[in-house]
């Protein structure tokens, strides 16, 4: 285990947890089976990659033009491939390859257009 020789505040390397990470160690490494469900609506395929209790990911491929309701705490995107519009009440916004962004809560309905491979993660 190596920590890049980072330093606290005070300038001191930190500790490294040793036995943690050790716990959490899998050799030799086990692949993880994930079970992708699909769904397709107006303008977007999404793929789901991981549905948890405490973290979600998603590709969201958007061909056109598709809504969608921000009824999480928060959303995370990140814009893989491509580029297009973020449209919410009477902003749009344009977007593309290379940007990420965060949708608050108070959000509520959203519109995405264009032409964008976009990895979407939520808790």
């Amino acid at each position: 285990m190596y920590d890049y020789d980072r330093t606290d505040q005070s300038g001191n390397k930190r500790e490294l947890h040793i036995k943690k990470a050790i716990e959490v160690t899998a050799v030799p490494h086990i692949n993880v089976e994930l079970e992708l469900k699909y769904e397709v609506k107006p303008g977007a395929k999404l793929t789901t990659f991981v549905e948890a209790e405490y973290f979600s990911v998603y590709k969201w491929d958007i061909i056109g033009k598709s809504t969608f309701v921000q009824d999480k705490p928060f959303m995370l995107f990140s814009i893989l491939r491509g580029e297009g519009n973020f449209e919410v009440g009477n902003e749009s916004y344009t977007i593309g390859k290379g940007d990420h962004f965060i949708l608050p809560s108070n959000i509520g309905e959203f519109i995405l257009e264009g032409t964008m491979e976009i990895i979407v993660s939520h808790p």
